[in-house]
């Protein structure tokens, strides 16, 4: 016996065949099925077909609940109608006036007892009187099953308004479990306080349960948060802070444009709720000690001051330096003066003598130093002392909060800034114990600075090693530097890369890779989906750019080692912050040893007659040696011998 096959005509659309029923997509409500309907509606009570149409149209148009939960409704407002007068009374309540029409109807035109009549405006009220009970929950039944039928029609398809109505809702539930954490966070019973709140993604790493947490095992490593203005990058960085006050992290902040005035207040109280009797020093509010270190270390901060055209004028300025600094029998360097009255061609001789191999040096750059000294003393002028008799450093404050200083020129504020980066360099490789101090340095909008990039990219290179994570933001991918310095700095940041709202989010959303989905073709005729389709395989990134485009202030995403995750940032805890003292004259902690305040050391009567001696004589071979080569005297001001000028100490003040 054999079967013929039946092979249905695309022409003619989708037709059944014995072994393959139509699709649930290709399936068109019937007319019939609906005339039907409106039957039984009908039937049932007036009040149930106008219950339906005003309800599917509720329900298609509100975008909060679905339809199931206008089921729930209804099938509820039956059980109560139905447990609180009995079926049978309800039932009877309900079909009283069809039961009794004709009667209403001889009573209107006066077939009754004389003096009865019963108006139209009667009947109605009689009739929604006894029906409204269960005809209104029988129409919103009906409707809100018709909205079923709908979706459950469209068979899933993302173009099918059904579809991306429940989408929608979907969307709006999310957005409202999340306001509702971010508003009350319960992340008191996780180990650490939680970054933000995860709405998805696949980076298990940094996700507990609904929070994500940065994982431990992320010491050292640097992170980037890019964001345009008001997406809440600055949000970010607090919390990160907040999050490294609670993990008794020291915080360094560098904000490298210095124009926003909330900013450094909101970090101290986001910090400070996080560790509270935390010390604090700001800089350029409070003088800095930038001369602790070795004498090349010192040598080093004071070369990024100034960026040199040629090579030669470098080495003019690092010989002085060098000079100056490592001069014998010299205490050391501690304030600017020091070292203008050092920088001098006579006083590095007068220093040096004796020593045949540092005098040549002098004599090699003797006609570039004063220039090479001009610019250090136009520098330390704009800053009025800045750097002069500072008490405090990075290691004697738990937050330090560097301000580019707005008053100066461009030029000035970015060598102020390069000095006390190139500090922080020292201290974190030298200073700071390598186990035990961990610590956070943040750059924000590091990239306004003339050699922002190199700074960061040195930073991060050089301080992983030592605990120290090297957080940098700016406000586009354009901010991260250029061809060769972005990709250098993005490989650099193995910490993980926080993207918020921005333009131009490709190359970031790139380092989080591709997936594999499946991707449908849907077939359509004049009443809708046919019931055929296909499907492939494709690629897409694993995060939307167009998503990243239109997000929210606050919303985030995560990239680390190819995987991301999307995230709601959690603002620090709003509490008023309490007004900050300067970190010379914080109160001191239990465990705070006082800053060191040092003292001149005594000097003998005898130290002093031979300091005396061994001035008069420097100066009278720096007479001789002017006299050799102007054939004059010097100036009244270098003369020790004149009547009334006090006797200097150690060489011109």
């Amino acid at each position: 016996m054999t079967h013929a096959h039946h092979r249905p005509d695309p022409s003619r659309g989708w037709q059944a065949t014995p072994g393959q029923p139509i699709p649930r997509a290709a399936r068109q409500p019937a007319a019939n099925g609906l005339l039907l309907v409106l039957l039984l509606l009908v039937w049932f009570s007036p009040l149930s077909i106008v219950t339906w149409l005003v309800g599917q149209a509720v329900i298609l148009l509100q975008r909060r609940w679905h339809w199931w939960r206008f089921t729930l409704a209804s099938l509820a407002a039956i059980a109560v109608v139905l447990a609180v007068t009995g079926p049978q009374e309800a039932l009877r309540r309900h079909i009283f006036v069809p039961q009794h029409f004709w009667q209403y109807v001889a009573l209107h035109f006066g077939f009754g007892p004389p003096g009865t009549k019963v108006t139209v405006g009667q009947f109605l009220h009689d009739l929604v009187v006894t029906q409204v009970w269960l005809g209104a929950p029988v129409g919103l039944l009906a409707a809100s099953l018709s909205v079923w039928n709908a979706e459950r029609a469209a068979g899933g398809a993302e173009w099918s308004p059904f579809v991306r109505r429940r989408q929608r809702i979907d969307q709006r539930t999310r957005d409202r479990r999340v306001a509702r954490l971010v508003a009350r966070p319960r992340d008191h019973k996780l180990a650490t306080p939680a970054l933000g709140i995860a709405l998805d993604g696949d980076l298990a790493t940094w996700r507990q349960g609904r929070y994500v947490v940065p994982p431990a095992h992320l010491r050292g490593k640097a992170m980037a948060v890019v964001g345009a203005p008001g997406a809440g990058k600055t949000i970010t960085l607090l919390r990160l802070a907040y999050l490294a006050g609670v993990a008794g992290r020291k915080v360094c902040f560098a904000d490298c444009k210095g124009t926003d005035p909330t900013l450094v207040p909101g970090l101290i109280a986001a910090y400070l709720l996080g560790r509270p009797g935390a010390r604090v020093g700001c800089w350029p509010d409070t003088a800095m000690d930038m001369w602790r270190g070795t004498p090349a270390q010192v040598q080093s901060r004071l070369l990024a001051i100034e960026q040199f055209t040629e090579p030669f004028y470098q080495r003019v300025a690092s010989a002085g330096l060098r000079l100056a600094l490592t001069a014998p029998d010299m205490p050391p360097v501690e304030g600017s003066d020091e070292l203008l009255r050092r920088l001098d061609v006579d006083e590095l001789a007068a220093l040096w003598e004796g020593r045949p191999l540092q005098l040549k040096d002098i004599e090699a750059i003797g006609d570039h130093l004063p220039g090479a000294r001009l610019r250090y003393a136009d520098f330390f002028a704009a800053l009025a002392g800045a750097f002069d008799r500072g008490r405090w450093s990075f290691e004697d404050v738990d937050l330090t909060v560097l301000t580019v200083p707005t008053l100066l020129s461009k030029s000035e504020a970015d060598a102020a800034m390069r000095v006390v980066l190139e500090d922080y360099g020292h201290y974190a490789t030298g200073r700071k114990p390598r186990e035990g101090e961990d610590a956070l340095l943040v750059l924000d909008e590091f990239s306004a600075l003339a050699s922002g990039v190199d700074s960061a990219i040195n930073l991060a290179e050089r301080v992983r090693d030592v605990g120290v994570q090297v957080v940098v933001a700016a406000q586009s991918v354009e901010g991260l530097g250029d061809h060769r310095q972005a990709p250098r700095l993005l490989a650099s940041c193995a910490g993980g890369i926080v993207v918020h709202q921005c333009p131009d989010p490709e190359r970031l959303l790139a380092l989080a890779g591709m997936v594999r989905t499946l991707e449908h073709n849907w077939e359509l005729d004049h009443y809708g989906p046919r019931g055929l389709a296909k499907a492939r395989m494709g690629e897409r990134p694993r995060i939307d750019p167009e998503a990243v485009r239109q997000a929210q202030p606050g919303e985030a995403w995560v990239i680390q080692a190819g995987q991301s995750i999307h995230l709601r940032i959690l603002p620090p805890p709003a509490v008023a912050a309490e007004p900050v003292e300067p970190a010379t004259t914080l109160p001191l902690a239990d465990d705070t040893m006082p800053l060191p305040v040092q003292e001149p050391a005594p000097v003998g009567i005898a130290a002093a007659i031979a300091l005396a001696g061994r001035t008069v004589r420097r100066v009278g071979q720096r007479v001789g040696r002017r006299r050799e080569r102007t054939g004059r005297l010097p100036s009244p001001g270098r003369r020790p011998w004149v009547v009334g000028r006090p006797l200097p100490g150690r060489g011109r003040r």
